[in-house]
């Protein structure tokens, strides 16, 4: 999966193999973004915000929500249901969960 943000000046996409890591690209020096934080995601997911100002990220029971582009983490909770592989969504200030048993959960983020 991968998304741009900042006007379409930058790149965040996750690794098909490997560690499965989380990057982030700047596309007018074509480099990675120099503070980008080394992000693990495992079999967890990730979504941006409709605006690309924010980013969620599920690590196992654990979600977050970070603020970008500086990636400052404004929340860190654990899910309802237990999560190994699932799709997040941002829905206005809500971030919608559908965990691997079908559950959906739904958290005020704002």
């Amino acid at each position: 999966m991968m998304a741009f943000i900042a006007n379409d000046q930058r790149l965040v996409a996750q690794e098909v193999g490997g560690k499965l890591r989380l990057r982030g690209f700047d596309l007018l020096t074509l480099r990675e973004i120099p503070d980008w934080p080394p992000i693990e995601l495992g079999a967890g997911g990730f979504a941006l915000g409709r605006q690309g100002q924010r980013l969620a990220l599920a690590d196992r029971n654990w979600l977050e929500v970070h603020e970008l582009p500086m990636m400052g983490r404004l929340l860190r909770f654990e899910a309802e249901h237990a999560l190994k592989k699932c799709p997040l969504a941002f829905v206005g200030k809500h971030l919608g969960v559908l965990t691997d048993l079908g559950c959906i959960s739904t958290y005020a983020v704002t």
